[in-house]
């Protein structure tokens, strides 16, 4: 995964973080995971997460961290998500996304500087 930033209020891809897949059917185990950081200088700052599937929020399929306590202006707060759904799909082609969308401030996930990550698993369940 290479470096990432948004400070952008509305969902997007995180890239590298869709999986295409083919089903036969029934449920997906789905596990996401992030370490970024957040900076801007307000409690105000934060970073929403959220599932994807085929370009559709999953239900309660979504996480987030906020800048609290306030850290000074310029710095980075480090913050964790995990987000684990299932979720029903009917036979054919499909495609899981993690999204990500700032409250205000700047989201970051930096594994060449900070060891952030992000990761994203499918696995289907007959």
């Amino acid at each position: 995964m290479t470096d990432e930033s948004t400070s952008s209020n509305v969902f997007a891809d995180i890239a590298g973080m869709s999986i295409p897949l083919v089903t036969t059917g029934g449920r997906l185990d789905i596990l996401a995971t992030v370490c970024g950081v957040i900076s801007g200088g307000s409690v105000t700052d934060g970073v929403l997460f959220r599932l994807t599937v085929d370009g559709v929020p999953v239900p309660n399929g979504g996480s987030s961290f906020f800048a609290n306590p306030q850290p000074a202006p310029g710095t980075n707060l480090v913050g964790n998500v995990a987000i684990l759904k299932q979720i029903a799909v009917i036979a054919g082609p499909h495609t899981v996304s993690l999204q990500w969308a700032v409250v205000t401030g700047t989201a970051q996930i930096l594994p060449s500087t900070l060891n952030n990550h992000a990761s994203l698993r499918v696995r289907e369940v007959p």
